[in-house]
């Protein structure tokens, strides 16, 4: 536990001081904030070159220290020119605190009763976690367990690995350092959420003029939501379960009723607590936009450079985020670019952004996006998105709900010139997400259109805000603001309340068992068959391969898993077939449990009378199948 304390303490030093020198002329909480993203950076990427040519290990660990070491050195002396970037950002004012303070507690919270919560011998999720975790948690111990970089799918070894990772290396490596699994994404989670949240004032100071204007935004994309609260409350005056039971119904809730077309999630529920990439993406991608808005207003091309290093670290870290600052840098270019006096200067400007962010982020499309996304023919032509049984614009007015329907007012009739020329960077990523799908799953495609949503936020806020001024000051406009307030966010502070309150099981203990004995007791690269249920122990908490996981998350991730699902039940069901099946797929351990006898009609004779079995406890058997897991069994304490 301690060597992951010193760890992660090197890099918030080497993050903080090459914060401290960028932006010494800025309020301390601006270099916490940047010290605190460049320290997780360096976590993430560091180890990355180190690892590539010797594997996920505790001397990469150390490498990346002394990389992290000099990145932080050679910054301070190329990027400061000991003077600093420009003093832009005025001192921190309460309300800073207030949405960093509330924004981590309640995220964090939830994310505490959501990760591994012991209760008893059994360990909860959540609602919202309970699909996604054991999918960063295979992802994490399988980096820890067997060391091997590039990575491969947990649940579908040989298949390259194009999710974006790097925040579940930040985990694994703690994972690595002796912590445990929930601590290792417990802590990395809270420092993102600290990160974001106070990129997310700093972003939104950029453009809106008055503290009221930024506490309204922070209220419209934190508690976002539309009508969705509408359809609980039909019939509650009847029957008050009705409404009640937002906060125990496991599928739906106010921000997310498939069978009502409410599709736009809570940010909070659905994006920040499940997803650590987004938590991680945007944590970055805040910052890049702050420090490019910054470049724009100052012509600072050291600022320029900055944003398009860390903007090129992005698509491993988040794909959708990365994308959207894409196309929003390209519209913001081409729009500043017409007006601009000074043509060729203001191009090298730009250029100061693009070549590092093409170099750095090229490289890592090409070799993980490329082949998952485009060669698996993910990206396709579908307008609407998921919009299939309401007209436009009623889906989104429903969905998103009034701060939809002030768009246009605020576009047309209260927002300035510059903020209009900005928002056209937003409108291009909204009729992106609204007519391309990136990946199988069109739902994912949220995690652009919250892109677009993150400036709709700060539209209008800036509309909303001018308008209270403009009216005459007494109760009757502050009873107005608290209308707004309540329609912006009802649906998504119900949501949110049911998930601080809905935890289910996600770990039993003869699971937990079966794990510990899997990690200890098993080859590091061990291949296991087993049913799809996505939260088997196997990968999540033992680290090793599972043949073939849930067929789900493989769907939604692009990969053909049917020819193997089939030779998984040819497997478990025909003995006569399987020594030769077997063998020629690699199998080391066969896995059974209540999930298998439900879903195959197993020969368990055949097991017993041919192959040991080196665990038992409670209905789970773990059977040793190849040559080098039985002598495993018999050369290791604790097996046969």
């Amino acid at each position: 536990m301690m060597a992951g304390i010193g760890y992660v303490c090197v890099f918030l030093f080497l993050g903080l001081f090459l914060s401290h020198q960028l932006f010494r002329g800025e309020p301390m909480p601006v270099r916490v904030w940047a010290g605190v993203l460049f320290a997780l950076l360096g976590l993430m990427w560091a180890p990355v070159p180190f690892a590539f040519a010797y594997g996920f290990t505790i001397p990469v660990l150390i490498g990346g220290m002394a990389l992290m070491a000099g990145v932080s050195l050679g910054g301070t002396l190329f990027l400061s020119r000991r003077t600093g970037f420009s003093k832009l950002e005025g001192k921190a004012t309460p309300l800073f605190y207030s949405i960093v303070i509330t924004v981590t507690l309640v995220v964090g919270y939830i994310l505490f009763r959501h990760v591994l919560l012991p209760r008893g011998d059994v360990l909860y999720s959540g609602r919202s976690t309970w699909g996604d975790l054991p999918v960063h948690l295979s992802i994490i111990s399988v980096f820890a367990e067997q060391g091997t970089f590039p990575p491969d799918y947990p649940v579908f070894p040989g298949a390259h690995l194009g999710y974006p990772f790097l925040v579940n290396l930040v985990s694994a490596s703690f994972r690595l350092l002796g912590w445990s699994l929930r601590w290792s994404v417990l802590i990395p989670s809270w420092l993102f959420l600290g990160v974001l949240s106070g990129g997310f004032y700093f972003l939104a100071r950029r453009f809106l003029r008055d503290a009221l204007g930024v506490a309204l935004a922070a209220v419209l994309f934190f508690v976002n939501g539309g009508l969705g609260v509408v359809y609980y409350l039909e019939g509650a005056w009847e029957n008050p379960g009705k409404f009640f039971g937002i906060f125990s119904d496991f599928a739906n809730s106010p921000t997310n009723y498939i069978e009502h077309n409410i599709r736009w999630s809570t940010i909070v529920c659905d994006m920040l607590v499940p997803q650590r990439t987004t938590l991680a993406g945007w944590a970055v991608l805040f910052f890049v936009l702050w420090m490019l808005k910054r470049a724009m207003d100052t012509h600072d091309r050291r600022q320029y450079l900055l944003a398009g290093l860390a903007g090129g670290l992005l698509p491993m870290v988040h794909t959708h985020s990365f994308l959207g600052l894409v196309v929003v840098a390209v519209v913001w270019f081409l729009v500043f670019f017409v007006t601009s006096p000074r043509k060729g200067a203001y191009f090298v400007d730009w250029l100061m952004f693009a070549l590092p962010l093409a170099a750095l982020s090229l490289p890592q499309v090409w070799y993980w996006t490329v082949p998952q996304s485009v060669e698996g023919g993910f990206v396709r032509w579908q307008p609407g998105w998921v919009n299939q049984a309401d007209i436009w614009p009623w889906f989104w007015i429903k969905n998103a709900g009034l701060a939809f329907i002030l768009i246009f007012p605020a576009l047309f009739g209260g927002a300035g010139r510059q903020m209009r020329k900005f928002y056209l960077g937003a409108v291009a990523v909204f009729v992106l997400s609204e007519t391309v799908v990136f990946q199988p799953w069109d739902w994912d495609n949220i995690k652009l259109h919250f892109v677009w949503y993150i400036f709709t936020a700060f539209l209008v806020a800036d509309y909303v805000s001018r308008g209270y001024y403009k009216l005459p000051a007494g109760l009757s406009r502050k009873v107005l603001l608290v209308f707004l307030v309540v329609a912006f966010s009802l649906s998504g502070a119900l949501s949110i309340g049911r998930d601080l309150v809905l935890i289910v099981p996600i770990f039993s203990t003869p699971q937990q068992e079966a794990g510990e004995f899997i990690r200890e007791h098993t080859p590091p690269d061990a291949v296991f068959l087993s049913a799809d249920h996505h939260a088997h122990p196997i990968s999540p908490l033992a680290g090793r391969f599972t043949y073939v996981g849930f067929h789900g998350l493989l769907w939604s991730h692009g990969i053909d898993f049917h020819e193997r699902a089939e030779a998984v039940r040819l497997m478990f069901e025909d003995s006569e077939k399987f020594p030769e099946l077997a063998d020629e797929h690699g199998i080391d351990y066969v896995y059974i449990s209540d999930d298998e006898r439900r879903k195959f009609e197993i020969d368990f004779p055949f097991f017993f009378e041919n192959y040991p079995m080196v665990f038992e406890a409670r209905g789970i058997m773990v059977f040793a199948i190849s040559e080098r897991a039985i002598a495993w069994a018999e050369n290791v304490e604790g097996g046969l």
